[in-house]
């Protein structure tokens, strides 16, 4: 048996267990409503008209919808050929959907490819999703090899060898090798776990390149484990992290254990300390939405980790958008015992990455500071999120629509979500912040109070810090404003998704009211933002503002009622 198989997925007792066991049941009932759905309809080939629209309109969703299907129609597929394979129907089904994914032009998603990528080099590029679809390829046939049709096999053997293994023998230079971002992780574990099933003898000799990608990418991280991307990116850069490692251990035989490093079990923490009550964090380019938990990544790390929080099984997230395998086939064979679930009453403060976060039995907070040059880079200094019942009431939008425009330079930052603009942090001398390293913010944690210093996230003289103080149903939110010469004009922005209502005794947004300085006046004004999923989001600007002056306080009670 391949050394890094987990000798469960080859074990019929294991699969009679996923058959008749009530905890894979919501798994299985997935697979099957799913099976049905894909089955129905033909599979569909990616045209030429819109692998070329990316590069020619910026649009990316009409190519990678059936791309991403084809790859939720493969997991599906093959899930079932494991969990019953006496059904001749389902392993036929697989191997037509890996014949159509063997068909495709490159394995690549148009939006990676970049224009410099002569045609020969583009069908053998390695971005994320041919790194991924390497992975989920190599694992499934090799799970399934005394099953699978020996052609269909031998054809999928040669693609791989074409695509991946000998792509990356020959290829120095792809730019996630030594990277920080979720890239280096997926990318460089994808590959890995690809030769170690498909070609182990050739494995060893291109594991240094993988060796040191995987130390750049734990790098990208806090000494505490934050994730500058953010949760999102965690799930997604840190889940195949986590994949890899383990294919390692098993390859190893136990010899190589990321697990055993502390700097490792202090990031599996993450979603532990980002949880704002059953709601995400949604700094940098994250969803928005409630917690889900990931029943692969939480399984496997709790063989290492055995006290480490596991989320509510109701919240698992099966069979993601992209179809992400490793955390399809992993959550069946490592899913998780109920353990340790997040405490209710939390605080963590980190230095270097200049977060502070915060939950109690009445809301969750998070605030930082940082600098306007991070992965996946929102210009945010400063900004906050106030979550109550099940929601963020004050906002970070998170991720918007992804795009050509919205990763250009030039672009980006006439997006919403990713200028200051769209955050809750005040607009000075009628600027928003700028982007790029020099412009950032300190922050500080001292007798509970936060303070973040944010004017040098701004192209102006003015001197700008912002105190968080906390009580159990309130937050109060005090800035400071000095300019060197003259009078500064600042209005205070604060973000929602909720329509808020202006009363006499302040602004409601549900039941948190906002009591502000008496001498600044609100006024409430709205826009549109489009969300990772192309959804329309009604944004509401809380602004405040007063007259200009050469110094000046604004002080906001942010109150539960």
């Amino acid at each position: 048996m391949c050394t890094t198989m987990p000798p469960k997925a080859v074990d019929p007792a294991f699969w009679e267990k996923v058959r008749t066991d009530a905890a894979y049941k919501p798994f299985v009932d997935e697979a099957i409503s799913l099976y049905a759905e894909y089955t129905a309809e033909p599979i569909l080939a990616e045209s030429f008209a819109t692998f070329k629209l990316f590069e020619e309109t910026g649009n990316r969703g009409l190519f990678e919808k059936p791309y991403f299907r084809k790859r939720r129609r493969l997991n599906v597929c093959a899930i079932l050929s494991m969990i019953y394979p006496d059904v001749k129907e389902y392993m036929e089904s697989l191997e037509e959907i890996i014949w159509a994914i063997c068909d495709e032009y490159t394995w690549s998603l148009p939006a990676h490819l970049g224009h410099s990528v002569l045609e020969d080099a583009e069908r053998i590029h390695i971005d994320l999703f041919a790194a991924e679809t390497g992975y989920a390829l190599s694992e499934i046939i090799t799970v399934l090899k005394d099953r699978i049709h020996p052609r269909v096999y031998k054809r999928v053997a040669e693609e791989i060898d074409r695509r991946i293994l000998t792509s990356f023998e020959t290829t120095p230079d792809f730019s996630w090798l030594g990277g920080h971002s979720n890239w280096a992780a997926v990318c460089a574990g994808s590959v890995g776990v690809t030769f170690m099933y498909m070609a182990p003898e050739r494995f060893l000799k291109i594991k240094p390149r993988i060796d040191h990608t995987m130390e750049t990418f734990l790098n990208g991280y806090s000494d505490d484990g934050i994730c500058f991307e953010g949760i999102g990116y965690w799930n997604y850069g840190f889940g195949f992290f986590v994949a890899y490692a383990q294919h390692l251990y098993l390859f190893t035989e136990g010899k190589e254990n990321y697990f055993a490093r502390e700097k490792v079990r202090r990031i599996a923490d993450f979603p532990n300390i980002t949880d704002l009550g059953g709601i995400a964090l949604s700094f940098s380019d994250s969803g928005n939405s409630k917690v889900t938990g990931n029943a692969a990544i939480s399984g496997v790390l709790q063989q290492y980790y055995p006290d480490i929080c596991v989320p509510d099984p109701k919240n698992y997230m099966i069979l993601d958008g992209c179809a992400r395998w490793c955390k399809y086939f992993d959550a069946f064979i490592y899913l998780p015992k109920q353990g340790e679930m997040a405490e209710s009453m939390f605080e963590h403060y980190s230095p270097e990455a200049g977060w502070f976060l915060k939950r109690n039995a009445s809301y969750g907070f998070a605030a930082k500071a940082g600098n306007n040059a991070e992965p996946h880079n929102h210009n945010d200094i400063g900004n906050f999120i106030f979550a109550a019942n099940g929601k963020q009431l004050l906002r970070d939008l998170g991720s918007g629509l992804y795009s050509k425009q919205y990763f250009a330079k030039e672009t980006r930052y006439a997006h919403l979500c990713n200028c200051s603009r769209g955050h809750s942090v005040p607009m000075i001398d009628g600027k928003y912040q700028s982007a790029g390293a020099e412009y950032k913010g300190t922050m500080t944690y001292e007798n509970g109070v936060v303070t973040i210093e944010l004017g040098g996230a701004y192209d102006t003289d003015v001197r700008a810090v912002r105190e968080l103080t906390f009580a159990e149903q309130s937050v109060t939110l005090k800035d400071t404003f000095e300019k060197t010469s003259g009078e500064a004009n600042v209005t205070e922005r604060f973000i929602t998704t909720i329509q808020p209502e202006v009363k006499s005794d302040g602004v409601w947004i549900e039941n948190l009211c906002l009591q502000a300085s008496a001498d600044w006046k609100v006024k409430i004004n709205k826009d549109l933002h489009y969300g990772h999923g192309a959804e329309e989001i009604p944004v509401y600007f809380i602004d405040y503002a007063t007259e200009a002056a050469k110094k000046f306080e604004f002080e906001l009670k942010m109150e539960l009622m």
